[in-house]
């Protein structure tokens, strides 16, 4: 393998003066604790949870609550507003026993009757809910009572609680129903309300988001008084601000390492998330698909990669080498006997010499006289996406394959990817949930399957999969689902980091999970 390129250059700290004071959240009465925690978004906030953008996603998970939500120490189901679940003995339905006495932030109850809504309007193809495809088996919502929900399924759905804990936050009916929910409604995300540990304070676009906290929680009072996501594009400025302290934590990559060294302040902890990183090419782009549906041009980008120096250049080998969009982690459900594709420069260029391609102008290989070149999209101000980037790049190119790097302002960079989808290729991650039930992500049509991969037989797994509620059997099906994308390189899989976070030695409590579900547990979280 070619030698490991060099770290990027440390992020060195810069002075960054807030164009708005962020409104400290107030005081509440006999506050355990007490503080208010600091932490970074990189760009503007929409708390409306059908939307899955990450900086909307760390709002909501405090602002709004869930079903079920994933355990502080682990990834399985704990109780958030249900307090227990179980499958019938025919599993075609599950039933949900809410917690009693929830309120929203304006102080009207939540009901068996929101939850029938909530999950209504994620399954509705107007909405376009990335939890859509997911949910698809639910075909009706019973409400007994105002405690008790009934969840009926067209067939046996085993993973139901586990995806009811990625991103599906609870919304109150009493507000939305009746409007146009096909995009954000404007008063509503203006001034959103849950029933999460928090309450909205004030946003100020492009700012700061500040919640404060909500002394009737269901768990009890958050020990903080409050929370303000502050809106840092740069990651430079995010590791200069956790240093002085303007933040709490920062989400960080190894080249800022140095830039923390002496910081007596900070502590460095380290967490698995969720997180896998990938380089995936459109299969549906009007110039590019033709390449990237061919499996043989997919395995050719594989064998180019060579994964050891991008794990090594960009997070000094704190990553996991993954096979497929299981990290080895989830040990419960990740196939062990597959390996991670091996950097074969040569077997790439035998695979796309079987394709037709023939060496062109300045060693680029042409396909029917066009040139093997696209462009690969990524969000700007990201060292690790984009140092990856470029190692792709240089990867490619000794294969004869021309990759011209795009980076893009982050919501540029969404509505590219999944709005548009006009995007020809992605050096990206995606977060999913912590169960083998990736159908949204791998099915043919799933509504977080930007690329267009489709298998029949992946599909048909799904399904089968969802039917079965035995551990061990259904494990032996997702063996295979992995085995089939192992095999198809529906993208090229490289790695899963494990989350760096600097921290201000004043904050105990936050728990050891990646941040996206972390967030869950603020209530928990203290200021010294």
């Amino acid at each position: 393998p070619t030698a490991a390129a060099k770290p990027t250059e440390a992020a060195k700290p810069v002075e960054a003066k807030p164009a708005v004071q962020a409104t400290e959240p107030a005081k509440p009465a006999a506050a355990r604790g007490g503080g208010t925690f600091k932490l970074p978004v990189n760009a503007n906030i929409t708390p409306w949870p059908p939307i899955g953008a990450v900086q909307n996603l760390m709002v909501n998970k405090t602002v709004f609550s869930q079903l079920v939500k994933y355990n502080k120490t682990d990834f399985t189901p704990t109780a958030d507003l249900a307090e227990t679940w179980s499958a019938a003995p025919d599993g075609l339905s599950w039933t949900f026993n809410l917690r009693k006495g929830v309120t929203w932030h304006d102080g009207r109850p939540f009901t068996a009757d929101d939850v029938k809504f909530t999950l209504e309007l994620y399954k509705d193809p107007k909405v376009n809910s990335i939890l859509r495809s997911g949910l698809a088996p639910i075909d009706r919502i019973e409400t007994p009572d105002p405690n008790t929900v009934v969840v009926g399924t067209s067939e046996k759905f085993s993973s139901l609680p586990e995806l009811l804990c990625y991103l599906c936050f609870m919304l109150p009916k009493h507000l939305l129903d009746g409007q146009d929910l096909s995009k954000p409604p404007d008063e509503f995300i203006n001034k959103p309300i849950g029933t999460g540990a928090f309450k909205f304070v004030e946003h100020v676009r492009g700012d700061h988001f500040t919640v404060a906290a909500n002394e009737s929680f269901y768990f009890g009072k958050p020990m903080l008084e409050g929370v303000i996501y502050k809106v840092i594009p740069d990651v430079n400025t995010t590791v200069a601000q956790v240093r002085t302290g303007e933040l709490d934590i920062a989400f960080i990559g190894v080249s800022a390492l140095d830039a923390l060294k002496g910081a007596n302040n900070v502590r460095i902890d380290e967490a698995n998330q969720m997180d896998m990183r990938h380089i995936g090419g459109n299969y549906k782009h009007p110039r590019v698909g033709k390449w990237f549906s061919d499996p043989r041009v997919r395995h050719a980008v594989s064998y180019a990669i060579d994964r050891k120096q991008i794990m090594e250049a960009v997070t000094d080998n704190r990553a996991y080498p993954i096979v497929g969009p299981i990290p080895p982690f989830l040990s419960t459900w990740v196939n062990k006997n597959l390996q991670p594709w091996e950097h074969d420069p040569e077997k790439a260029r035998s695979l796309l010499r079987e394709v037709g391609f023939k060496p062109g102008s300045g060693g680029i290989l042409e396909l029917d006289g066009e040139p093997f070149r696209f462009t690969m999209s990524s969000d700007k101000g990201q060292p690790d996406r984009e140092q990856t980037g470029l190692i792709v790049q240089q990867n490619l190119k000794d294969v004869g394959v021309d990759v011209q790097l795009e980076l893009l302002d982050f919501n540029s960079y969404m509505g590219k990817w999944r709005s548009s989808r006009e995007f020809e290729a992605v050096n990206w991650y995606y977060v999913t949930p912590s169960t083998p039930d990736l159908t949204a992500y791998w099915s043919s049509g799933g509504s977080t399957n930007e690329w267009g991969y489709s298998n029949p037989e992946v599909d048909k797994l799904f399904q089968e999969a969802r039917t079965v509620f035995e551990q061990d059997k259904r494990k032996a099906v997702y063996d295979k689902v992995q085995e089939l994308l192992h095999q198809d390189q529906p993208v090229a899989f490289l790695y899963t980091p494990k989350e760096l976070r600097a921290i201000n030695a004043r904050i105990k409590g936050f728990p050891s999970l990646g941040y996206r579900d972390a967030l869950q547990w603020m209530h928990e979280v203290s200021v010294e």
